[in-house]
């Protein structure tokens, strides 16, 4: 599947009753954010694979409030930090791309 989404659109997945807005978005990825309950709920698209999770940092992830914690995500996802951990989607958490509408 080709990501053809811009930051600002809406993507609205099968699963969820809200729609996320895209924030960040490049080649195979796209990271989505709504608010909810004070907190940011997140998700990253690997087109590639067809799947969205969250990140795999075992003890919270990165964070995803502010345009710098997303811009060190996505760069992050295609290149590894200074300790060498390139950031992966949770294989636990993965659920199939299951895109009901973009706006």
């Amino acid at each position: 599947m080709e990501n053809t989404l811009k930051v600002g659109d809406k993507i609205k997945f099968t699963e969820d009753k809200k729609p996320y807005t895209v924030k960040a978005s490049k080649v195979q990825f796209a990271i989505c954010t709504y608010p909810a309950f004070g907190k940011v709920v997140y998700c990253i698209i690997d087109f590639e694979r067809g799947i969205r999770a969250p990140d795999d940092y075992v003890m919270g992830s990165l964070g995803y409030k502010t345009p710098e914690d997303i811009e060190e995500a996505m760069r992050r996802l295609f290149l590894p930090d200074s300790d060498g951990i390139k950031l992966e989607l949770s294989e636990r958490r993965k659920c199939k791309l299951n895109i009901e509408w973009v706006k």
